[in-house]
């Protein structure tokens, strides 16, 4: 073959890899905007943000949609062994097809921390005795709350410690320089979260400008449009100069405002600050405009939908439970100080709760497939059905309410018992407030297809499914 035919198909084969990669990166786009991303897709979007060959994709990032993007190195949390492995296979194929030197170095962090993790997984089933335990304590200890430059200079000192003639403890400081790597490949891919939060902001406030723009551009056209003698041939009357008190009153009326109790607005507040801290920057709102036609007396709300949300009520009771459920009803009474709650109306409902065998190191001690340990709930699916909702822009909401004084993770129960907290799922009107009574355990996050965390609003049906974190016991 001449070097004329070898430049040629060295050509093609760079063509056929660049055209793989586009359309991997394309359906990763879509995969997240249809809401059954893959990990992997997670992390090429956070790739894209900062990725300078903008002619990997076609158009925005994503495409208008609002979307909270994660930490690159937090995708991988909750994944169970066989899950890591096919992301560890995803990112061999990215592997192979990215030329450009920072995506490779991305990617090949994420296979760093994809390595660890299962070789923490591996490890958890183990029994560690005190000593490890110790050192593991002293070790987080030296790495806690330093950034990327303290943890490369430490590196730096390990290197010259462990390369020295003096007498240290070589598999302590190992084990620590080890260590070490993971944290500084988080703290790497954590600068990268940051650019696309910074990208993303950098983007909104392009586009705002660009809309203030547009509204300034259409207030001086349409001034423009109005001649001094359409003002002129307005006539003077005294009664312009004030308007009686009871027509003010008349106006007031009509400007209605929905009316939310101080805690409920608290509530609502302390819940989007939560949301911008973690995406980085304020996602837009709901169309006000679209709001207020839904509310006009014209506009009947529900009505399409009531029929289509029945049938859909009826094809969920339809397929009934699988053998790892029971159908789960166990409602909760609400405060009886809702004044409201006798004129609205209660929503229909099919919930599941997923039931299951713990397989923890003391089960697997004590108990076998013959004789297997109790089942404990592993899971819940809330199905709620509101189809005739008033305001049908603003998406039904949850909230999760402890009593006593107990918070997030603190626990009360006694030994074989579990702390339970109560759910209360919040639309408007027509509807009233609705309240279950569920154990309160971490909840996993990651999709896993049919029994992962799911949490969507579509067709006047509300549908919140997750599972419980699993817990590994160490001797």
């Amino acid at each position: 073959m001449s070097q004329e035919e070898e430049k040629q198909l060295h050509e093609w084969v760079a063509g056929e890899d660049a055209f793989a990669l586009r359309q991997a990166k394309k359906g990763a786009m879509i995969r997240v905007k249809e809401h059954r991303a893959r990990p992997v897709d997670w992390l090429a979007i956070n790739l894209r943000a900062v990725d300078e060959d903008k002619d990997v994709y076609d158009g925005d990032l994503l495409g208008g949609v609002e979307i909270e993007i994660p930490v690159p190195y937090t995708v991988i949390e909750g994944l169970n062994l066989a899950e890591i492995q096919k992301l560890e296979s995803d990112i061999e194929n990215y592997l192979k097809l990215e030329k450009r030197g920072s995506n490779h170095e991305f990617w090949e962090a994420m296979m760093i921390i994809c390595n660890d993790t299962k070789e923490k997984l591996r490890d958890s089933g183990k029994a560690h005795d005190s000593a490890m335990h110790a050192v593991s304590e002293d070790i987080e200890n030296i790495l806690r709350d330093k950034d990327y430059d303290d943890l490369a200079g430490l590196e730096d000192r390990i290197e010259i410690l462990l390369s020295g003639d003096s007498a240290v403890d070589v598999e302590f400081w190992s084990e620590l320089k080890k260590e070490l790597l993971i944290r500084k490949t988080k703290e790497k891919l954590k600068r990268v979260h940051e650019m696309v939060i910074r990208g993303r902001v950098k983007l909104l406030a392009q586009q705002q400008q660009s809309g203030a723009k547009r509204a300034i551009s259409q207030i001086q056209s349409s001034r423009s449009d109005t001649s001094p003698s359409d003002a002129a041939s307005i006539q003077y009357a005294p009664v312009m100069d004030e308007i009686p008190q009871s027509e003010v009153e008349s106006i007031s009326s009509l400007q209605r405002v929905d009316v939310v109790q101080s805690e409920e607005f608290i509530s609502r507040l302390a819940e989007e600050q939560q949301v911008i801290g973690r995406v980085g920057f304020v996602p837009l709102k709901h169309n006000a405009r679209s709001r207020q036609k839904i509310r006009e007396p014209g506009n009947v709300p529900g009505t399409e939908n009531a029929a289509l949300s029945e049938k859909l009520f009826e094809k969920e009771v339809a397929k009934g439970t699988n053998d790892n459920e029971d159908i789960f009803n166990d409602e909760e009474d609400l405060d009886a100080a809702d004044e409201n709650k006798e004129k609205l109306k209660k929503p229909k409902y099919f919930n599941r709760v997923q039931m299951g065998f713990d397989w923890n190191k003391y089960n697997q001690t004590h108990y076998n497939q013959d004789n297997p340990p109790p089942k404990v709930v592993q899971g819940y699916k809330f199905n709620i059905f509101y189809p005739e909702l008033i305001d049908s822009a603003k998406a039904p909401t949850y909230k999760i309410v402890r009593e006593g004084g107990r918070r997030r993770g603190q626990s009360y129960a006694g030994p074989g018992e579990s702390d339970t907290c109560v759910i209360r799922f919040i639309a408007g009107p027509p509807y009233h407030d609705l309240a279950f009574r569920i154990v309160d355990r971490e909840w996993d996050y990651s999709s896993r297809r049919e029994n992962g965390f799911k949490s969507s609003f579509d067709k006047g049906i509300l549908q919140l499914h997750f599972r419980f974190k699993k817990i590994f016991y160490r001797k």
